[in-house]
């Protein structure tokens, strides 16, 4: 039986070195049947986000810095942290996919 593929997003880390999911993310994936697969947003291919939804059976966005206001129409605030732009070029319109074929999202913070 062919288990289920859930993408995962990374965090950034915090000094910037480098992407990662907790091992608890992708241990849950497996304890619930699935199988994760790490979903790099640096250099994603944006022409690829249909491709991939398709191919997914569910995807999990972790956590981690705040999305860029200007994706969703507001100017930045005070508090507004630090922000991927790379990140958010590949989860908006993947959430947008995954949703429009009725997949199933986890969406962790963010």
């Amino acid at each position: 039986m062919k288990r289920p593929v859930i993408g995962v997003i990374p965090y950034e880390r915090a000094d910037g070195s480098g992407r990662y999911v907790p091992d608890g993310y992708l241990d849950g994936v497996r304890e619930a049947g699935g199988e994760p697969r790490y979903i790099d947003y640096v250099d994603f291919p944006l022409d690829a986000v249909e491709a991939l939804a398709d191919e997914l059976d569910g995807m999990v966005f972790t956590g981690g810095k705040d999305v860029a206001p200007e994706n969703y129409g507001e100017l930045p605030w005070p508090e507004l942290g630090p922000v991927l732009p790379d990140r958010d070029a590949l989860e908006i319109p993947l959430v947008k996919a995954m949703f429009a074929r009725k997949k199933p999202i986890l969406g962790i913070c963010r």
